[in-house]
């Protein structure tokens, strides 16, 4: 495996004071997948050997997207998600916090959940989100996680479409607004409750924690 470098350094994976930026950590991740849809990698130090790839290898725009599922399974293991205090209750802040600790993007924590059922309360969502000087107006959705209801309800949005565009859906007229509780009523006994919290690092992209609500009555927001 070859990873650009200005310089010969020691890499280190450990949890401890890491040596690689979250993108080369995942580039890394990346490209260890891909070994797993190749022969002869045990035979690659005789002489003109070369691994070959396997006759079951999917084409290049599957396998690129097994590698990216591959690459964040690896640096987001499961085992570490079931110890989380919180269970599959991972409001956005949470989700900010794992990211941290786990030196890996927001995106690979989402796209990581965003597969695991049991980390994916049926009511609720997560989506990041980049906006322009913070206009809410012109919020553009990278990635999220979404659960049943909300998929039912709002569908999943495409990659770099508008937010307010997926709100929509909804049949609703009220304006999100960035860092504060927008509560969207959908019909008379639902609401749409949103709440954004700024990215740590990076000022144009926000996470937004969406939540279903069936009664109006119990329409607290949910902690973030």
């Amino acid at each position: 495996i070859y990873l650009r470098s200005d310089k010969e350094a020691t890499i280190s994976l450990q949890e401890d004071e890491p040596s690689l930026s979250v993108r080369t950590r995942f580039t890394l991740a990346h490209e260890i997948t891909h070994t797993f849809f190749y022969e002869n990698l045990q035979n690659t130090d005789a002489k003109n050997v070369r691994p070959v790839r396997r006759k079951d290898c999917p084409r290049e725009r599957q396998l690129e997207a097994l590698c990216q599922y591959g690459a964040a399974a690896l640096l987001i293991p499961l085992r570490y998600l079931k110890c989380q205090p919180d269970g599959a209750d991972l409001p956005v802040v949470r989700l900010m916090k794992l990211a941290a600790e786990l030196n890996v993007s927001i995106e690979a924590v989402l796209r990581r959940l965003d597969g695991l059922e049991e980390f994916n309360p049926p009511n609720t969502a997560q989506v990041l989100v980049e906006c322009p000087a913070g206009q809410s107006s012109k919020c553009t959705v990278i990635t999220g996680r979404y659960g049943l209801e909300i998929l039912a309800t709002l569908g999943r949005p495409q990659p770099h479409s508008g937010l307010d565009e997926w709100l929509s859906r909804a049949n609703v007229d009220s304006p999100f607004i960035l860092a504060d509780e927008t509560r969207l009523r959908l019909g008379l006994d639902r609401l749409l409750l949103l709440r954004a919290v700024q990215h740590p690092s990076d000022s144009r992209r926000w996470l937004v924690g969406c939540e279903l609500r069936r009664s109006v009555a119990n329409s607290g927001f949910f902690a973030v």
